[in-house]
């Protein structure tokens, strides 16, 4: 109610402005806290994450989610209608807009680190090395809020998974390499991959192509010379 009063949903460049500070704010907060986390614990016990160190990214999240939800209830399907229910158009309208600010956050984030730590000068950066933990946290919270809503039982909605298959492949490890290990947690996400494979007339399937050919062209240095590291 107060964002739409104020007019933070209505502009194309405001909402652009409002998620993009969101997430840079929630994503300072969570490195900070990760930081204070490895500085405190000892080196043999590791620095494993836990709840409270995501609470900001899980607050963003939670708001999109409601944001969605109220884009739902906004606009409910006319009885007889054959298009596509307006709701869905709202929904993944919104969804695409998130998403696609979110995506421009982390590749900004991703390169500023990298093109810091290639020149050497990584002084005035706010901490060093890019942490891919709470891009991973918001998209993996998407997916599952989102598939809540809708229902585990229900038939995959296949506008919604096309926006996350078309925005895993705008991140694709080819162009962030940062961010590989989360990108292949998240094309192999419970909530993802197999919800594609079950979509109706497999319309599904050529986005997991198209997700696998790009994991292949990430791997394919590493398997033409045979040469695979633990990771790989």
């Amino acid at each position: 109610g107060k964002l739409q009063h104020h007019g933070m949903l209505k502009a194309v460049q405001v909402m652009d402005k409002f998620f993009g500070l969101l997430m840079e704010m929630s994503v300072e907060c969570c490195v900070q806290e990760l930081l204070k986390t490895s500085k405190t614990e000892e080196p043999s016990k590791g620095t494993a994450a836990n709840s409270t160190h995501f609470q900001t990214v899980d607050a963003f999240s939670d708001l999109i989610v409601l944001l969605i939800k109220c884009c739902g209830r906004g606009h409910q399907p006319k009885q007889g209608d054959q298009a596509p229910p307006n709701s869905i158009v709202a929904e993944v309208a919104l969804l695409t807009k998130v998403v696609a600010v979110v995506s421009r956050v982390l590749m900004e984030d991703h390169d500023m680190q990298l093109t810091a730590q290639v020149s050497g000068n990584t002084a005035s950066l706010p901490w060093q090395g890019f942490n891919q933990q709470p891009y991973f946290r918001f998209f993996s919270n998407l997916l599952i809020a989102l598939n809540q809503v809708q229902g585990e039982d229900q038939t995959p909605n296949n506008e919604i998974l096309t926006v996350f298959s078309n925005t895993f492949h705008h991140l694709s490890p080819l162009r962030l390499p940062g961010f590989a290990f989360s990108w292949l947690e998240l094309v192999s996400h419970r909530m993802f991959m197999p919800k594609l494979l079950l979509t109706k007339h497999q319309d599904g399937w050529p986005h997991v192509q198209r997700l696998l050919v790009s994991t292949l062209k990430f791997l394919e240095p590493s398997l033409r010379t045979a040469q695979l590291t633990e990771s790989v």
